[in-house]
């Protein structure tokens, strides 16, 4: 079983996107949350159960808490967790994230889910 946090503020996004990658049968086991705040609070529950995600997929635009909130969550006390970032912000902004936080990969919006399938597989190689 491959575990995925998904977090995007999106409903419609966070719904499907769960619902395709637990029907691919490749074991994805898919948690979801709306924020940086509500993903960091699943991501901490999952670490008092020994139940790490072996993925987080995370928005960077959101309300309330953002995806760099999330991701230093993370890193102050997994560094080598694997994330994805979904972003529509500048190249710039997602180049200095990606060198700051050592992401795993992202993803430019608004992208397929044959595009986050494609990541996902590539990241978790």
């Amino acid at each position: 079983m491959v575990k995925i946090l998904f977090v995007d503020d999106e409903s419609m996004i966070c719904d499907l996107s769960k619902i395709v990658l637990e029907s691919l049968d490749k074991g994805y086991e898919v948690e979801t949350a709306s924020n940086g705040k509500e993903g960091l609070v699943a991501y901490q529950r999952m670490q008092k159960e020994n139940s790490l995600p072996d993925l987080v997929v995370t928005d960077y635009g959101m309300p309330e808490a953002n995806g760099e909130y999330l991701i230093n969550g993370i890193a102050a006390v997994n560094k080598n967790q694997k994330i994805i970032l979904a972003c529509s912000q500048e190249p710039n902004l997602v180049e200095q994230l990606m060198i700051k936080y050592n992401l795993s990969g992202t993803l430019a919006k608004p992208y397929g889910i044959t595009d986050l399938v494609a990541k996902i597989e590539e990241v978790l190689k």
